[in-house]
């Protein structure tokens, strides 16, 4: 029985990611996320490659080495995709890009007055980044 492609959460052909249900996440983790996503990835956080390998278990140099198709290991594509879904939750939160970008590089006293950015190397630090925008999402300001 063939399986029906999963979408990275970046989309096909659109640079706006979306949320995707955990089952669809574990399959594209498993699977693999191509350089040419991670790379999508960045250009939406408007970082460079250099500087989003420093949100991940993996080193420039590698990231530098992969060609465009070649997928990453399951570690990296599951922070990938961690990020991804804090990039999704930010547009639906927030409703425009530039915003979630300017409040993902400012300091957030319900996440200790550091940047949320500074914790999107973790998986635990992308769940404090999601908790902070659902507080957002319902009002509650800390």
């Amino acid at each position: 029985m063939a399986t029906a492609p999963i979408p990275f959460p970046l989309g096909y052909r659109e640079e706006k990611p979306k949320l995707m249900d955990p089952t669809a996440l574990h399959y594209l983790s498993q699977k693999g996320v191509k350089k040419s996503d991670l790379a999508r990835l960045a250009r939406f956080l408007n970082l460079s490659l250099k500087e989003i390998s420093e949100l991940l278990p993996v080193t420039y140099r590698t990231i530098q080495r992969r060609q465009p198709n070649q997928r990453f290991g399951q570690p990296v594509s599951e922070q990938i995709l961690a990020i991804s879904q804090v990039c999704a939750k930010g547009l639906d939160v927030f409703d425009d890009k530039e915003m979630f970008l300017e409040w993902l590089n400012s300091p957030i006293l319900g996440l200790g007055s550091v940047p949320p950015k500074s914790l999107l190397s973790s998986f635990f630090g992308c769940e404090l980044v999601m908790r902070e925008m659902r507080r957002l999402e319902h009002g509650v300001y800390s």
